[in-house]
């Protein structure tokens, strides 16, 4: 990515003033609260965990770090999964220097308190990047609550770049309390991580290496987690490749990636070695990458293809891999004793726009195989509508059905989502009104299908008296900005207010119950209002 100074510095503005722009996500969220602290994410229908995730040039093991919304809003809105074995590909050319520096703070119901600043300090040919994050939030029933009002999540994150030379470290303390059958339990989540990236040329060939090491205390009381004693994981990543483009249209390329894990507690200490070479080949239509993966010196091959055909305004993509991984050291699904877990998925990606129209298909199949005997498949599709009503009103709708739900997924059949944005200008175009209005639907859900966010693995529920209706959730954003400050009033669960004067909406309409071991006992995610306000600096 080749980006002049002053595009960057126009990039990073418009980003954040059109930071509302609807545009259907790459991941679909689950939420189990409204600040995020809990829940689960998908891509293509399958729950993500277990699967490495990157914040810019950071690099995080899943092992029990599956949900990035959790630590910080920055992170919110920028990680990407670690696939196919890519180094971070983060370049800059600058021509100029300035400071970018954004502000956001809320403070809302349950004494949610949030900060997150973040500063870009860009000087001739280096970039430095710095974020700090903190939240304090007791949840509705006191139940990430330790008995004073800490921070339930703090995070630091800094991040060096230039043309040879991409440094990045992070720290990120998650001390929260969690409800259980009885008492509240507590999670206490300390990550240390840190990430290095050189490259350089040789003639026509350009060369990268890139190393990680990730460092986790992860410590949970919960009458769910059958191990208390602290588990200590150790991570880490060595990744290198070569490419050289020969023409216009065709690059080639070749790499190794090598990885150690181990976890540990009082009683004993697991590890697990993997390691992987690959070529690949870009030509105009098509990427192709394949090689051999070694888990504890068995060998598998596995590939990567995809097509590409089309542009921002009509196209269509299709990618097919047989990807391996190993399964998650702690804990492996059915008792299994398989080391590795492979995937063989199709994606066929559709987009095309007219007048005030843009439509948006995906269709996805995956078989997950952790042994022989052991097969999980996931179909599905998710379809996308933008319509451009009039002037600043756009209308859109998502809808994402899974075929099958199982264990693997979060056991929604559909999920629908439609959502209204608007913007008028008023006072000679100096001040900005800004309405974000928002319906889903999770709808045809599977009671038995859950997730422990606390034990960080899918689960099965066998309680009969646990039942997951069709649920609707309508939430609103009403923003007044000046210049780059703006001020909103959000509200999560609409219909929980209007409750109380609206006789024909009971109660049932409005206890949004998502997650087993969260939402027991009659706790459900409620209402939450906040004012936040977003102060963005430019120089």
């Amino acid at each position: 990515m080749h980006i002049q100074g002053f595009e960057l510095k126009r990039i990073l503005f418009f980003f954040y003033f059109f930071s509302t722009a609807i545009l259907p996500n790459e991941y679909t969220n689950y939420p189990f609260d409204w600040t995020n602290h809990f829940g689960v994410i998908s891509e293509n229908g399958r729950v993500i965990w277990n699967d490495d995730w990157m914040y810019g040039l950071l690099f995080f093991d899943g092992t029990f770090t599956n949900y990035p919304k959790r630590y910080g809003l920055d992170l919110d809105e920028n990680f990407s999964l670690f696939k196919n074995r890519n180094i971070p590909n983060q370049q800059y050319e600058l021509d100029t220097s300035f400071v970018n520096t954004r502000i956001q703070y809320s403070q809302g119901d349950y004494y949610l308190d949030m900060l997150s600043v973040n500063t870009e300090y860009v000087d001739k040919n280096r970039l430095i990047s710095m974020n700090g994050f903190k939240k304090t939030y007791t949840g509705p029933y006191s139940d990430y609550s330790l008995g004073i009002l800490n921070p339930i999540q703090q995070s630091y994150f800094v991040e060096y770049n230039s043309n040879h030379l991409q440094a990045a470290i992070g720290h990120f303390v998650t001390s929260s309390g969690i409800p259980d059958s009885s008492a509240n339990g507590s999670l206490n989540d300390r990550i240390f991580n840190a990430s290095i990236l050189t490259k350089g040329l040789i003639r026509n060939w350009e060369w990268k290496l890139y190393g990680s090491q990730f460092n986790q205390k992860y410590s949970v009381d919960h009458s769910s987690w059958y191990n208390p004693s602290n588990q200590y994981l150790n991570r880490s990543i060595i990744q290198a490749n070569i490419i050289n483009q020969i023409k216009e249209s065709i690059i080639i390329g070749f790499g190794l990636s090598y990885n150690f894990r181990g976890l540990s507690n009082i009683d004993s200490f697991t590890s697990n070695k993997w390691g992987s070479i690959y070529s690949n080949i870009s030509l105009k239509h098509f990427k192709i990458r394949g090689g051999l993966s070694s888990i504890n010196n068995k060998y598998n091959p596995f590939f990567n293809l995809l097509f590409h055909l089309g542009n921002k305004n009509k196209g269509l993509s299709i990618k097919t891999n047989k990807e391996i991984k190993p399964i998650n050291e702690l804990i492996k699904i059915n008792d299994l004793n398989s080391e590795s877990e492979t995937t063989n998925s199709i994606v066929m990606n559709a987009w095309y726009s007219f007048s005030n129209l843009t439509i948006k298909s995906n269709l996805y199949s995956q078989n997950v195989f952790q042994n022989d005997n052991n097969k999980i498949k996931i179909q599905g599709f998710d379809l996308n509508l933008i319509i451009n009503i009039f002037d600043n009103w756009i209308l859109s709708g998502n809808m994402r059905h899974l075929s099958n739900p199982n264990n693997f997924t979060d056991g929604v059949g559909n999920i629908l989502e439609f959502k209204l944005l608007a913007n008028e200008n008023l006072f000679k175009n100096n001040m900005t009104i800004l309405i974000d209005l928002g319906l889903t639907g999770w709808i045809n859900r599977k009671s038995n299908i859950s997730f422990n966010p606390y034990y960080c693995r899918p689960i099965l529920v066998n309680d009969s008296n646990f039942i997951l209706n069709d649920q609707w959730s309508l939430n609103s954003t009403i923003s007044i900005q000046v210049s780059s400050l703006k001020v909103s009033w959000k509200l999560n669960n609409v219909l929980s207010v209007l409750q109380s004067s609206i006789d024909s909406i009971n109660d049932e309409q409005t206890m949004i119950i998502n997650n087993y071991l969260l939402h027991q006992n009659n706790r459900n995610m409620g209402r939450l209002m906040q004012i936040h306000i977003d102060w963005y600096f430019l120089d």
